[in-house]
């Protein structure tokens, strides 16, 4: 491989986890740097981005939700953060998508056997999906990238560490006035929320779009990127504090999901018509209850499960059938080609004041911290972590 062996380190700081299970089992601890194999680049990593994903890893739950009781948020309803793009275990997703938060709730749970799923890992292991950095070296085959490129990539592990090793196919440059947390936008986070909107949902100027967890990694993003089409937009939270952040953001409508009647008030915001895209990313009971304020012939995209259920499947035939209602799932990974094009439109809304970014940042040494303020909802946006390394 090449490298710039000037700044080719021998070891380096990293999280470890040696066992499933709560925020306290992840550590740090020195070892070796990685090389980069064919088709790999290793990253001087300046910002990690946390997901949900990442928790339920932790817990053992190979990418479904964190099991019942783990101090996940209300029946039916979001973490407050990141929770797109979980899959049902098993389903090949080409590329590492956020989580969901666990919440009790009626109907079949996601879960995932032991050893299996999307985010199966061996233990030991390092986590993290979404790494921002410096290219230090690249394996044999990369082209396209040069040493000492800024480059933000999604990987399936060991993002969380001063030096990570990223497919070239999923490792995207960095435009040269965003910032290293603002590039943490460009990845699973900003890829979901703008593929919902525009390679999924089509959504155009005018239309309702309802988004739920609208103060969370996606949610936030998702919100912005349908004011730049010029759609009105409904989004929901759970607490005051989040439905202040939406407004602040530009959404027409925010109303907190745990209020009896929030369906009512946002058919009266659409004049009785009712929305024309949801952006479902919770399910349960919650899902169901966006289900009923949809237009006649809405659109459905379902990218996640927050609630640690899927939408009904009687809802979703009730709804086809009297409504004409179309059902579409997401991930970012089912067009991997589209990838590069759109994180590069994400950065440019960020760039040209579109999108207000909403980061919250931790040190790689307050993981624990990191992962314990996305468990218990206190999050506002993208969690990231900053390694100190330059």
């Amino acid at each position: 491989f090449k490298s710039d062996s000037s700044n080719l380190p021998q070891t380096m700081r990293t999280v470890r986890v040696h066992r499933h299970g709560p925020a306290e089992v992840m550590a740090l601890e020195q070892i070796p740097v990685p090389h980069p194999g064919p088709g790999e680049l290793l990253v001087k990593v300046s910002v990690s981005g946390v997901n949900y994903a990442d928790v339920g890893q932790r817990k053992g739950a190979m990418g479904g939700p964190p099991p019942q009781g783990a101090g996940g948020p209300p029946a039916g309803m979001s973490a407050g953060g990141p929770s797109a793009g979980m899959q049902p275990p098993g389903m090949p997703t080409g590329g590492p998508p956020v989580g969901g938060a666990s919440g009790p709730q009626s109907g079949p749970p996601i879960s995932a056997p032991k050893g299996q799923g999307p985010h199966a890992v061996e233990l030991p292991y390092t986590p993290g999906f979404e790494v921002v950095g410096t290219v230090l070296a690249l394996g044999e085959g990369v082209s396209g990238f040069e040493i000492g490129q800024r480059v933000a990539a999604v990987l399936e592990e060991g993002g969380y560490a001063e030096y990570a090793l990223t497919p070239f196919e999923k490792t995207y440059p960095v435009p040269e006035d965003l910032s290293d947390e603002q590039a943490t936008l460009m990845l699973v986070q900003g890829l979901t929320a703008y593929g919902v909107l525009f390679d999924a949902a089509r959504v155009q100027p005018g239309e309702w779009v309802l988004v739920q967890a609208a103060a969370g990694g996606v949610g936030t993003l998702a919100l912005q990127l349908a004011k730049t089409a010029g759609a009105r937009v409904i989004g929901t939270a759970g607490s005051e504090a989040k439905l202040e952040r939406i407004r602040a953001l530009g959404a027409d409508l925010a109303l907190n999901y745990s209020n009896p009647g929030w369906e009512a008030a946002a058919l009266e915001a659409t004049g009785g018509v009712g929305v024309n895209v949801l952006c479902e990313s919770v399910g349960g009971t919650a899902a169901q209850a966006a289900l009923s304020v949809m237009a006649q012939f809405g659109r459905v995209v379902m990218f996640g499960g927050a609630s640690g259920q899927m939408v009904n499947p009687g809802a979703m035939m009730s709804g086809m059938m009297m409504k004409g209602l179309s059902f579409t799932g997401f991930n970012p990974w089912q067009r991997p080609e589209k990838a590069a094009g759109n994180a590069a439109k994400v950065a440019e809304a960020i760039l040209n004041g579109q999108v207000m970014p909403q980061i919250q940042s931790f040190a790689l040494e307050q993981v624990v911290q990191a992962h314990e303020a996305l468990e218990n909802r206190q999050s506002l946006g993208k969690i990231v972590l900053t390694t100190g390394v330059h």
